[in-house]
């Protein structure tokens, strides 16, 4: 009953918010700058871009983003009953996902961010803001879907209910609902912006394309709109959201705690698909080679498996700096660390990415941090330093290793290196997008 209520309560005010945004527009009145009758598509900074894109890169491999569920819903090689039971499953995720955007409304204290979401819901319940008529939200364009494939209220009510949910969805929900009323703001941010609206596209790209191959085999015709709105999501509202953030991108500290909310939510979905996958028959395919410098890395280096060299915790005494570091960066990302600890919430950190001889390339504010909590080893990916595809900005790799080695007493600035690494694609991507993101969990001092 508590949990109800919470969410009872933004969707009401949330309610009473798109109308007056929808009296507002109607009356051509001067608006927000992020809902004017022009909407343009706000612009990112480019440093912004460049973090957006390596938390990107990050999550493009998680099996949580591209799972094989979706592989096997886009060769459309499936029958009627397939369909049909799968539509069924999937409507509750459907029927409750405006409840996590009304949730985040109320835990994430940024006006314009607010402003953003309420948009989005609106889109949700069918609600046009802009001189527009109101249309089918996206439950019932779900509906409408089933409907085309014969099912009726009573299929689809017995589902949502709960008496027939698949605990993959229950423990989504879960891990959502968890989030939304105690997590973080920067984790909620994380969880709804990489976890789900960023990812929308792809997957429901994959259905679509599934859903047409079946219609042109069976001729059987599917009222497919609500996967076709989704594939067609526009830029606007994905840099909309992130516009009133732009600073909590550079703001280490709150990067970290977004890609907790990401991690949270993609090993969520990870378990959602993997239980909507086995309960549909579909079996994992067997792992085929793929253009991954590592198990858990999102950039793709092509033939390259010497670039990364494993994964392991390693002694702080067989590590060496070469960058001293910000002592309130430091102490910024330490207090997080302990707030973390002691609300006993599992805490995950991107792992250190180290040289074979051992020498720290990216993360000496995290080992830093991670030494003033205790930890004698840290979780470390140990990278070929003088592969040819990895890049250092603002000194050399020679430099690197002699201020390493040779001058503990004289470091470089704080932040005074930047380490970069060419995937197959030519272009250059942040070092940190190698390092699988790790569990301390078991680990604590």
């Amino acid at each position: 009953m508590r949990k109800t209520f919470l969410f009872l309560l933004p969707i009401t005010t949330i309610m009473l918010l798109l109308l007056d945004l929808k009296l507002v527009c109607s009356l051509n009145v001067e608006a927000s700058s992020l809902i004017d009758a022009g909407r343009e598509t706000p612009k990112l900074d480019d440093d912004v871009l460049e973090v957006v894109k390596s938390i990107e890169e990050r999550y493009s491999n998680h099996p949580g983003f591209r799972h094989y569920f979706w592989q096997f819903m886009a060769k459309g090689d499936y029958d009627l009953q397939f369909l049909r039971k799968y539509a069924l499953h999937y409507y509750e995720h459907v029927r409750v996902f405006r409840l996590y955007l009304a949730g985040a409304m109320t835990a994430v204290p940024v006006e314009e961010f607010q402003v953003t979401l309420s948009e989005i819901i609106a889109d949700e319940f069918g609600v046009r803001l802009y001189n527009e008529p109101d249309v089918d939200g996206h439950p019932k364009l779900f509906r409408r879907f089933m409907r085309s494939l014969g099912l009726t209220e009573d299929d689809w009510e017995t589902v949502s209910t709960g008496k027939n949910l698949i605990e993959g969805i229950a423990h989504y929900k879960r891990i959502h609902y968890g989030l939304l009323n105690g997590g973080l703001a920067e984790e909620i941010v994380g969880a709804i912006i990489f976890g789900m609206e960023r990812t929308t596209p792809h997957r429901h790209s994959r259905v679509l394309d599934g859903l047409k191959k079946f219609s042109d085999r069976t001729g059987h015709e599917i009222d497919w709109q609500f996967f076709s709105e989704h594939v067609g999501v526009d830029d606007y509202h994905n840099n909309a959201l992130l516009f009133p953030l732009q600073s909590w991108f550079l703001d280490p500290v709150k990067v970290d705690r977004m890609m907790q909310g990401a991690t949270a939510s993609f090993d969520a979905r990870k378990g959602f698909l993997d239980d909507l996958a086995t309960t549909m028959g579909i079996t994992k395919p067997p792992t085929t080679q793929s253009c991954t410098a590592s198990l858990s890395s999102p950039v793709h280096i092509d033939k390259m498996p010497e670039l990364v060299k494993g994964v392991e915790w390693m002694p702080l005494s067989s590590l060496h700096v070469h960058e001293d570091i910000d002592e309130e960066r430091r102490l910024a990302l330490l207090a997080y660390m302990n707030i973390t600890l002691q609300q006993q919430q599992l805490m995950t950190i991107s792992a250190i990415s180290v040289s074979i001889e051992g020498v720290v390339i990216d993360g000496h504010h995290r080992l830093s941090a991670l030494a003033s909590l205790g930890y004698t080893e840290v979780p470390c990916c140990i990278i070929n330093y003088d592969h040819k595809n990895i890049r250092v900005h603002g000194s050399t790799k020679i430099r690197v290793k002699e201020f390493a080695t040779q001058h503990q007493h004289e470091l470089m600035p704080p932040k005074s290196t930047r380490h970069t690494v060419v995937g197959c694609d030519g272009n250059e991507h942040p070092i940190a997008v190698l390092s699988p993101v790790i569990s301390l969990a078991g680990k604590q001092p």
